[in-house]
């Protein structure tokens, strides 16, 4: 992807917030996929002394490639804010989804815990340590 602004995006509407960032559905005006676009305001990592972190964020997706991780497009900045473009998953996260189901059966808990094991040690082999 050549070099993006929010121009060549279409934003739709919220995915979530978090406390350094928001993430949010938008659609490429060029192709019409959709991305889920992490909007972090530099104010705030630069008042709460997160600029390292943010970096090592934008490290760490960039060397990520596996396919039960979402992965990073791209990368811009404007004057106010960071923008990291990421696939978008239809379905949601893992948390959106036991949250509308409430309770797991045995065999898709042991479905959903075995693509967890699988990406920790995806992340282990990398060197990419989770917290």
């Amino acid at each position: 992807m050549n070099k993006q602004t929010t121009l060549d995006f279409k934003f739709v509407k919220i995915l979530g917030e978090g406390s350094f960032s928001t993430v949010v559905l938008a659609f490429s005006v060029k192709t019409h996929i959709p991305y889920a676009i992490k909007i972090v305001e530099k104010s705030h990592v630069i008042k709460h002394n997160k600029i390292e972190a943010t970096m090592r964020e934008k490290d760490m997706y960039s060397m990520m490639s596996y396919e039960l991780i979402v992965k990073l497009v791209c990368t811009f900045q404007d004057a106010n804010n960071l923008y990291f473009v990421l696939n978008y998953c239809h379905g949601g996260d893992l948390y959106t989804l036991l949250n509308h189901h409430k309770l797991f059966t045995v065999d898709v808990a042991q479905f959903y815990l075995a693509e967890l094991v699988l990406c920790m040690e995806y992340l282990r082999s990398t060197n990419i340590l989770h917290r």
